[in-house]
C-alpha cells in the first residue's frame, strides 16, 4: 500500500469514525419534536428544501464551466444534477459493499431505484466534477 493510499485510509477512516460516534443517540429528539412541519411533506418536496430546483439549471452551468476550465466536456442539465444529487443521498442511506453494486445485474443485489436513474459511468463522469465544484459552492452559499 503507498504511502499516499495509507493517509487517506486513515483520513476516511478517522472522519468515517468520529461521524459515526457524533451523535449521542439519548440526544437525538425525533423529527416531529424538533419539526413537525416537515412531518407533512412529501419526500420530494424535502428534497426540493434542501435543492431548490430553481438551482439546479445554475449548478448544471456552472458544472459544465468547472468542468472545461479542467479541459473536460460535460454535457449536463438540471435534471442530471436532481438525478445525481439523489443517488448520493440515496447511497447514505442504502448500504452497499462498494459503490458498483447499485448497479450490479445480479437480482438479490440490483438496487432498481439507482440503477434506472443514471448509468454507472455517467455517475461517475458527473461524481468527478460535479460534485468538486457543486461543494465548494454550495459550501460559499451557506458560509
Amino acid at each position: 500500500m503507498t504511502r499516499k493510499l495509507k493517509r487517506l485510509r486513515n483520513f476516511t477512516n478517522g472522519k468515517r469514525n468520529s461521524l459515526i460516534n457524533a451523535f449521542d443517540p439519548d440526544q437525538v429528539a425525533p423529527l416531529s419534536n424538533v419539526a413537525p412541519q416537515l412531518m407533512l411533506f412529501s419526500t420530494i418536496q424535502l428534497f426540493y428544501l434542501m435543492f431548490p430546483k430553481e438551482r439546479m439549471q445554475y449548478y448544471a452551468e456552472m458544472t459544465k464551466r468547472y468542468a472545461a476550465l479542467k479541459g473536460r466536456n460535460l454535457e449536463v442539465d438540471g435534471d442530471d444534477i436532481e438525478q445525481f444529487f439523489g443517488i448520493l443521498l440515496f447511497s447514505g442511506y442504502r448500504f452497499v459493499p462498494s459503490e458498483n453494486r447499485f448497479w450490479s445485474t445480479s437480482e438479490d443485489t440490483q438496487v432498481l431505484l439507482v440503477f434506472g436513474t443514471m448509468i454507472r459511468n455517467r455517475f461517475r463522469e458527473q461524481k468527478e466534477i460535479s460534485s468538486r465544484w457543486i461543494f465548494l459552492n454550495c459550501y460559499q452559499e451557506t458560509s
